[in-house]
């Protein structure tokens, strides 16, 4: 049975995507290109459908590019938009690996909405009890992708506000039906961040032998405060590493919701 998580999942995909992005694609791959050697291995994490990158010319800058993502048909569709072939001998060797970066599988997701529907029927008033303790016991069992091996380059683009942002969306739905106290669960997925933020950063850092290249939401567009994800990445950032090279852009992320990022795109170097 589908569950609002499933509703909520399919809501994700911006149908629109490619096109609108075609600047905020052009100037992150341009990013990219200046503050990378030529030939050199990446691993892009999240890669998604690709939107954010200009796949051909990324193909004929690096030797080797693994894209991560939890949804590879998302990725192989990605490629087709872009017209690249896996095969092409004349571009970088392209692997696509699954991997769930935040480590929290589908079926919890769903079991956490059965579990809150059930206790909203019986009005019984457990609902939220319910949900916060789901999210604790999800947070402490999750099993992040574990990077395997070092490559010259990570990037990770508009990556850290999506990791952990669904037990928020789906609360969002059930506080209509029921006395959701949506700020305590808002309170626990971002002190959960911190942590997501911090774990992800060191694991680039320790599997990167050059650089990262990150790109993090300063802030949407007409809204007040930082996006949650993006803020804990970019506190990390500012403490523990050294940004060598840094621009904004603007992200047109879904302009028909309002939905306007000012992004920070920055290079982390890690040579000496």
């Amino acid at each position: 049975m589908e569950t609002i998580y499933d509703r909520l999942l399919g809501l994700q995909k911006l149908d629109n995507a490619y096109e609108e992005w075609a600047s905020y694609r052009e100037s992150l791959s341009s990013f990219i290109m200046k503050n990378t050697e030529k030939g050199g291995t990446v691993l892009i994490l999240g890669a998604g459908g690709l939107n954010d990158f200009d796949m051909p010319l990324l193909a004929k800058h690096f030797s080797k590019i693994t894209l991560l993502d939890l949804n590879i048909a998302g990725i192989t569709e990605g490629l087709i938009r872009q017209g690249v072939n896996l095969f092409d001998m004349d571009q970088a060797d392209i692997e696509l690996v699954e991997g769930d970066l935040l480590g929290i599988t589908r079926d919890i997701y769903r079991m956490l909405c059965r579990k809150a529907e059930i206790e909203i029927r019986s009005q019984d008033g457990n609902a939220q009890q319910i949900f916060l303790e789901t999210m604790k016991a999800a947070y402490a069992a999750r099993t992040p992708y574990e990077i395997n091996e070092k490559y010259d380059y990570i990037i990770c683009c508009g990556v850290h506000s999506q990791l952990n942002n669904m037990f928020c969306q789906i609360a969002e739905v059930y506080q209509r039906y029921a006395q959701f106290d949506l700020e305590k669960i808002f309170r626990l997925a971002s002190s959960e961040n911190r942590r997501i933020a911090m774990s992800l950063n060191r694991q680039m850092a320790s599997h990167a032998k050059q650089g990262i290249i990150l790109a993090l939401e300063k802030q949407r567009i007409g809204v007040e405060g930082g996006v949650e994800g993006a803020y804990q990445a970019l506190v990390d950032i500012d403490e523990n590493y050294s940004i060598e090279s840094e621009m904004s852009l603007i992200w047109p992320f879904d302009g028909t919701h309002g939905k306007v990022y000012r992004m920070k795109l920055c290079l982390i170097s890690l040579t000496e």
